[in-house]
């Protein structure tokens, strides 16, 4: 099972991120889009990337460049220590990266009595 979210960033309007709180079972593919609206130079899903826990970068590798406005997260879950924040971030080459959206994740685990 894959559970999907979409992150998206809305030029001088407030960020929609749906859905609220994605919560994904241990051993299952968490999906996240990040979108770019936003139309300026160095605006380009190139720039994008994840990351997660203390900001730390997720590997390109799990990155999947959708168009030159969105990319997509294919991160498999395998411990409770995958919830948490996940943060889509443009990498300006002349700047700081710019936060675009982010998702928290529940994860949860498939027990059975």
């Amino acid at each position: 099972m894959t559970i999907t979210a979409f992150i998206t960033y809305l030029s001088l309007s407030i960020s929609v991120v749906m859905p609220n709180d994605p919560y994904i079972y241990i051993g299952d593919n968490l999906s996240l889009t990040c979108n770019l609206t936003v139309y300026k130079a160095g605006y380009d899903s190139k720039y994008l990337t994840f990351s997660h826990k203390d900001d730390k970068p997720i590997s390109a590798s799990l990155i999947t460049i959708l168009t030159t406005r969105s990319i997509v997260l294919h991160y498999p879950i395998t411990s409770p220590d995958d919830a948490g924040n996940y943060i889509c971030k443009l990498n300006h080459t002349d700047a700081r990266p710019e936060i675009i959206g982010e998702q928290f994740v529940r994860v949860e685990c498939k027990c059975f009595n």
